[in-house]
């Protein structure tokens, strides 16, 4: 169980969690939007707030974020797919994986 964060959630908040990530880790704008809810879920149990307000500050950064080209599905899905395939991975597992990180079934395809 993760510990209750000290301050409720905002959008500043959102975002700057949001980017630290990406400076990780390259992923989906679907697993990112997973992972900034899961947040906002652990934040509104601790302090209370309004989900649907959340849920839309969550959209609002993963929009900017998309616009400054930094969370891009199709550059993701070209990127692993190449990986997993030099590494030897069958097409029916890439598209698995693929799959598993939340990738658009058009862009798998």
């Amino acid at each position: 169980m993760p510990r209750p964060p000290r301050k409720p959630v905002s959008r500043h908040r959102l975002d700057r969690a949001a980017r630290r990530y990406l400076e990780r880790w390259f992923t989906t704008r679907a697993h990112l939007r997973t992972l900034l809810l899961r947040r906002v879920d652990t934040s509104l149990a601790a302090h209370g707030g309004d989900r649907d307000e959340a849920t839309a500050w969550v959209d609002a950064v993963l929009d900017e974020l998309v616009r400054a080209g930094l969370l891009d599905d199709r550059r993701f899905a070209l990127d692993r797919a190449s990986l997993l395939h030099r590494r030897g991975n069958p097409t029916r597992l890439i598209r698995a994986k693929l799959a598993a990180k939340s990738v658009p079934s058009p862009l798998i395809d």
